[in-house]
């Protein structure tokens, strides 16, 4: 006979109310650690091509409607620019991040590319916790935030 003083195993969560949130903070502690020692590698070892063709697209956008770059320089512009398939979303905030810093910096992109991914994380795991018990959603989020290409990225 089931009673309501009973609590089957079913509906008792594994981890205690708060602790799926501790593990989660954890998660997200040693993802940005680990992209932060990417922000200062310099070398671009993921994707090195497409982060090369941003990195024109960036230049090519900072370079537009400008009069005081040399005639040369403009046709060198212009002979490197590359095509858009996609928002310029990333290289705009690039030209933004060189206009306020003063120059080029590789890990600005780099950052807001990390956040991005933090961010979705986090979407991530408010999406899953609506479908599933949160250590369901823990496990979800972590996996993603481990996968090899969030953490080149």
């Amino acid at each position: 006979m089931h009673t309501t003083d009973q609590t089957s195993a079913e509906s008792r969560p594994l981890l205690a109310g708060g602790t799926v949130y501790v593990l989660l903070l954890l998660v997200f502690v040693l993802a940005a650690a680990v992209r932060v020692v990417g922000l200062v590698k310099g070398a671009p070892e993921y994707q090195p091509v497409r982060q090369y063709h941003s990195a024109l697209i960036a230049r090519y956008l900072d370079h537009l409607g400008r009069s005081d770059l040399p005639a040369w320089k403009m046709e060198v512009v212009r002979e490197t620019a590359q095509p858009i398939h996609e928002p310029p979303l990333m290289e705009g905030l690039a030209v933004l991040g060189k206009r306020l810093l003063g120059d080029e910096s590789l890990w600005l992109p780099r950052m807001f590319a990390a956040l991005a991914w933090l961010a979705g994380g986090a979407l991530l795991f408010l999406l899953l916790r609506r479908f599933f018990p949160p250590e369901a959603a823990l496990v979800g989020t972590a996996f993603a935030a481990s996968a090899s290409s969030a953490l080149a990225a």
